[in-house]
């Protein structure tokens, strides 16, 4: 808890701050100033998936991930600072982790940026008569590259999380590094109706360390999707999107990630994500999101919805 207090304290003074040290430029209009707030709740529902410490360990990343993708969808480059402050809550049949993101950018020139992230999660873990508590970090550098159609973000990342069990007093210490890259192409073909795709590419590794032994489990992912996307402007400065995700995703080091417990699991998958999001001028964006994903190799379904809130200031 101390920790936490301590991490809410500076977050707050470099907020306070960032005005007075120049960041924000006075002649933009409130909504587009580079300085946001966040908050976004998931959970994650696969019945048919054996619960494991590995697995949660990858929602965790793709959790952390996914905030620092959202902070950086803008609108506008028209600043040169980007400073995101997100508090969210991940939660699943086997772990529960709320958990607190910082995301800070600067523009190279107008159409790129490059920045760092922290990522801060507290996690407990329910595995049969098990139970674990830990303290999760992760570093993140990212670079993103904005076009009139295109986005591409790649996401360089190292992180920790070390795990203690109640009943056993036995410590676990994941460590993990990779790359997640995020090429995405949309345009406009009729009156704000949007189409395009979206390709990952993503490689990790996860080293686990107990009892002297260590044990390595590394993961290579891949994904193309189709994006639907329109727009409905209800009453001025006001929006209603509607969007649908939809693709094929494969994971290629299946031999590594998917041995012992973990064979029941994802190698080849359908996924499915809608989402509807409203926007009040570019200050305020709430959405909530269901994404549904099938398993090509097994019976397996997993089901992960999504509601957030992001503020511009």
């Amino acid at each position: 808890m101390k920790k936490k207090i301590i991490l809410f304290g500076l977050l707050g003074t470099i907020a306070y701050g960032y005005e007075d040290l120049g960041f924000l430029s006075p002649e933009l209009e409130k909504g587009v100033s580079g300085v946001s707030v966040s908050s976004n709740y998931r959970v994650i529902n696969s019945d048919k998936s054996i619960a494991d410490p590995i697995k949660d360990v990858y929602r965790i990343i793709k959790n952390n991930n996914e905030i620092m993708f959202d902070s950086l969808l803008t609108d506008t480059f028209d600043n040169n600072y980007l400073f995101n402050f997100d508090v969210g809550y991940v939660k699943s049949e086997s772990l529960e982790s709320p958990n607190i993101s910082l995301a800070f950018a600067t523009s190279l020139n107008e159409e790129s940026r490059v920045g760092i992230g922290f990522n801060y999660n507290d996690f407990e873990g329910k595995y049969s008569s098990l139970k674990s508590k830990a303290d999760g970090y992760q570093v993140d550098l990212f670079y993103q590259k904005q076009g009139f159609e295109q986005n591409i973000t790649t996401i360089l990342y190292v992180g920790s999380l070390d795990e203690k069990i109640n009943k056993t007093n036995e410590k676990i210490d994941n460590t993990y590094w990779g790359v997640h890259a995020r090429y995405e192409y949309l345009e406009e073909s009729y009156n704000e109706l949007f189409k395009g795709y979206r390709v990952d590419i993503e490689g990790k590794r996860l080293q686990k360390k107990s009892k002297g032994q260590k044990n390595t489990n590394d993961s290579i992912k891949a994904s193309l999707k189709g994006i639907i996307k329109k727009e409905i402007e209800i009453v001025d400065n006001q929006k209603i999107t509607f969007e649908i995700i939809s693709g094929y995703e494969r994971e290629f080091m299946e031999k590594r990630v998917y041995e012992n417990i973990m064979n029941d699991d994802f190698r080849d998958s359908l996924a499915l994500e809608t989402k509807v999001s409203y926007k009040f001028e570019e200050i305020v964006t709430i959405y909530i999101s269901v994404e549904g994903k099938k398993s090509l190799n097994t019976s397996n379904t997993e089901t992960i919805a999504n509601i957030g809130l992001k503020y511009n200031f």
